[in-house]
């Protein structure tokens, strides 16, 4: 992934006027899957598909989904960014 440029693969948000940023509380997780989730997100650091980051502007909690088999699925939960972003019609 290091060799895609940041141009074709980043993209920025617009947001609506007068909106602050929010940061969402830490969540806890049940260690069985806060395990999976560990394994999980570390294979997609290594795969460099997604980077650490020191400050965030927006931080959205992960949603860990469990699918069929014992496999993890890891989501972000936006729904507070999706309340401040301009609708398209």
């Amino acid at each position: 992934m290091s060799r895609l440029s940041k141009d074709l693969v980043e993209h920025r948000l617009p947001l609506k006027e007068g909106f602050k940023l929010y940061k969402q509380l830490a969540q806890g997780f049940n260690p069985g899957v806060l395990q999976m989730v560990k394994k999980k997100v570390e294979c997609l650091l290594s795969s460099e598909f997604i980077r650490r980051t020191e400050y965030a502007d927006w931080l959205s909690n992960i949603v860990p989904l469990i699918k069929k088999k014992n496999k993890v699925c890891v989501c972000a939960n936006f729904r507070n960014l999706n309340l401040v972003i301009p609708k398209d019609e």
